[in-house]
C-alpha cells in the first residue's frame, strides 16, 4: 500500500520505518526542516544535543532493539542515575534507599511509607480500577499527607498544574512500576546515545528511503484532500493538531513545555536530575547533562536544562526568550548563588504532555474506517510519553494494520 504518515517525530518516523519494512510505500511528511519533534537536537560547542533533555532505561527494549538493528550500539552509553530533591532551601540526595531514610524534610515514618510505595505498587497487576481514583487520594492513603505534600504534590503540580488533583492514580502507578523494573539494589542505570538522537533519526530515514519510501521535510499538510492519492493516511501529531486538518471529535488537551538550556562553567550540584519541590522556583527540574553523560565535544563546558511544564494560557508563553532566561537564571541563583552563563537557549513545545483526568480514555486509532488513522502519545496511557513507548506503539500499529 501507499501510506502517508504525517508528523516526523519519533512516532511518525518509527512508524514509517516499520511500515517500509513490511513492504509498504511509506511517505513521511514533516512541516519542519528537521526530524525528531520533541527529541530533535541543536548544536552546542562541538556537539549536537537534544533541545529537551532525553535519556532512557535498561528496560526500554524497543528503543535499544532499534539502536542495535541500525548499528548504533557503538554510541550507546550507560551511567548510574543520581537524583536530588530541592526543598526548604536545600538540595537533598534522593537516589538510594539510604538517601530516602535520611530525607529530613519529612518524618521517619513518612520516609518509610514513601519507600514502601514502590514495593506495594509492584503487587498491583490490573491498573484499570486506578483510573477511577485520583492520584492524590491514592497516594495519601499509602504514604500519608506529609509525604504527599512535601514530595508528590509538587511533582504533580509541576507536570499538570492546576489540574493535578484530577490526575488518575493509574498514571502514578505506571511510573512507579516502570522505574521499579530498572532499579538495582542501590540505583538505576540510564542510557544515552552519545552524539545525540539525530543519528537514530537519520538512520531510520535512510532505512525508509532504501525500501522505496520518502521523507519529505518542510512539507506541512493543511487539508486531507491533499492526501487523496494514498491508500492509508496516518496522523502522528498531537490530537489538537490532527483536529486542525480533519475532525476527530473532542481532542485530548495538552500542556506545553519551556526548556532553557544553559552553557556554564561550574556544576549546580553533583546530581544528574534534581526535582524542585519549592513552588517559588519557576522551573520544575534541573538536568545536568555532564553529571551522567559528559562528552569531550562539550569542550569542558557544563550543559544544564531547566524545564517548566505550563498551560498554553500561562503568562510564560507571552514572554520573550530573554525574559524567560532572566527569570530562570534568577531562580537558579536562589538554589546555587553565583551561577553565570556563557550562552542560553530557549525551546518551547505546546504539545509536550497529554493532560489526563479521571476515567481517561485514550483516543481511538481509527478516524475513517480502513483509511485514516491517528497514532500518538495520547494513546500510551497509563504510561507516560517517552521514546521507547512511542516506538512500541508505532511497531504494534504497523504490525496490526499492515
Amino acid at each position: 500500500m501507499k501510506v502517508a504518515v504525517v508528523g516526523g517525530g519519533i512516532t511518525g518516523l518509527s512508524l514509517s520505518y516499520y511500515l517500509a519494512k513490511e513492504g509498504h510505500q511509506a511517505e513521511l511528511f514533516e512541516k519542519e526542516d528537521h526530524l525528531g519533534g520533541l527529541a530533535s537536537t541543536f548544536k552546542i560547542e562541538d556537539a549536537r544535543i537534544e533541545k529537551f533533555y532525553h535519556h532512557f532505561f535498561s528496560t526500554d527494549e524497543h528503543l535499544i532493539g532499534l539502536i542495535l538493528e541500525l548499528g548504533l550500539t557503538r554510541n550507546l552509553i550507560w551511567a548510574k542515575s543520581s537524583m536530588g530533591y530541592y526543598t526548604n532551601g536545600k538540595i537533598h540526595p534522593f537516589t538510594s534507599p539510604f538517601d530516602l531514610l535520611s530525607f529530613s524534610p519529612i518524618s521517619i515514618w513518612s520516609r518509610v511509607r514513601l519507600g514502601l510505595l514502590s514495593l506495594s505498587s509492584k503487587k498491583i497487576k490490573d491498573w484499570r480500577p486506578l483510573s477511577k481514583i485520583s492520584a492524590k487520594d491514592w497516594l495519601i492513603e499509602r504514604i500519608g499527607q506529609e509525604a504527599y505534600s512535601v514530595v508528590w504534590e509538587p511533582l504533580l503540580i509541576s507536570k499538570f498544574g492546576s489540574e493535578h488533583n484530577s490526575v488518575p492514580a493509574a498514571w502514578v502507578w505506571a511510573r512507579l512500576a516502570a522505574r521499579a523494573k530498572t532499579r538495582g539494589i542501590m540505583s538505576e542505570k540510564l542510557g544515552y546515545l552519545r552524539g545525540g538522537l539525530d543519528q537514530l533519526f537519520d538512520s531510520m530515514a535512510e532505512g525508509i528511503r532504501a525500501r522505496g519510501g520518502k521523507v519529505r521535510l518542510k512539507s506541512p499538510i493543511e487539508d486531507i484532500d491533499s492526501l487523496n492519492d494514498y491508500d492509508r493516511i496516518i496522523f502522528t501529531m498531537a490530537p489538537p493538531l490532527v483536529s486542525d486538518i480533519i475532525k476527530i471529535g473532542k481532542p485530548t488537551r495538552y500542556a506545553g513545555n519551556i526548556c532553557v538550556v544553559l552553557k556554564i562553567n561550574d556544576p549546580v550540584s553533583g546530581y544528574y536530575w534534581t526535582n524542585i519541590g519549592d513552588p517559588s522556583i519557576t522551573f520544575c527540574a534541573i538536568v545536568e547533562q555532564n553529571n551522567a553523560f559528559d562528552d569531550k565535544r562539550y569542550n569542558g563546558k557544563r550543559i544544564i536544562y531547566l524545564s517548566k511544564y505550563t498551560s498554553h494560557d500561562d503568562r510564560l508563553w507571552g514572554l520573550m526568550d530573554e525574559e524567560i532566561i532572566d527569570l530562570f537564571v534568577k531562580d537558579l541563583n536562589k538554589i546555587k548563588p553565583g551561577i553565570n552563563y556563557e550562552a542560553a537557549y530557549v525551546f518551547r513545545n505546546k504539545w509536550a504532555q497529554p493532560l489526563i483526568s479521571l476515567n481517561y480514555a485514550a483516543p481511538p486509532f481509527e478516524i475513517e474506517k480502513g483509511r485514516i488513522y491517528m497514532v500518538n502519545n495520547a494513546q500510551i496511557y497509563p504510561r507516560d510519553r517517552g521514546i521507547n513507548d512511542s516506538i512500541s506503539l508505532a511497531k504494534q500499529f504497523a504490525g496490526r494494520y499492515n
